[in-house]
């Protein structure tokens, strides 16, 4: 549902996750998510499928991290273990993959300066401003589109 600068996005729990309640929904509220629209009728329902669930998942618990409180190079780092876990074949759409190597490389880009300290943390360590924020958006952007994508798999046009 879209109040203002406010998205509040419903997710529920997949079947077989051991949710007690069927009908259980949790509301979570992002500001400033960019590019789409959300409404009541558009909330997934709890047997949400979509050609790229695991991708939205993943991306949802990015964008998660992203919406904590803290440094945004921490909140890139946190947000960067969750990107971590996709792979090439969990993606449906080439556009989509782009995005998501191209988010990935940007956050990959230093060497480790020391032993025991990763790319990620290499990069988002010195990572500020404008790049950081810039980072930050298109994780959101991304997020949204997948999002759209599934919602639009579940939901096709009436004839």
């Amino acid at each position: 549902m879209y109040r203002g600068d406010i998205y509040e996005v419903t997710i529920s729990p997949a079947r077989g996750s051991g949710a007690r309640n069927d009908t259980a929904y949790t509301t979570l509220t992002y500001t400033n998510l960019p590019n789409i629209v959300l409404e009541e009728s558009s909330m997934h329902p709890l047997n949400h499928f979509g050609p790229m669930i695991y991708v939205e998942q993943k991306l949802w618990q990015a964008v998660d991290c992203l919406n904590a409180h803290g440094d945004l190079g921490d909140r890139l780092r946190w947000a960067a273990n969750y990107l971590a876990g996709l792979m090439p074949a969990n993606f449906t759409d080439h556009a989509i993959f782009k995005q998501w190597r191209d988010i990935w490389e940007d956050l990959t880009v230093d060497d480790a300066r020391w032993h025991g300290e990763g790319r990620i943390e290499a990069t988002t360590r010195d990572l500020r401003g404008f790049a950081a924020r810039n980072i930050e958006k298109r994780i959101r952007d991304l997020y949204a589109r997948v999002y759209e994508i599934n919602c639009e798999a579940n939901n096709p046009p009436l004839p």
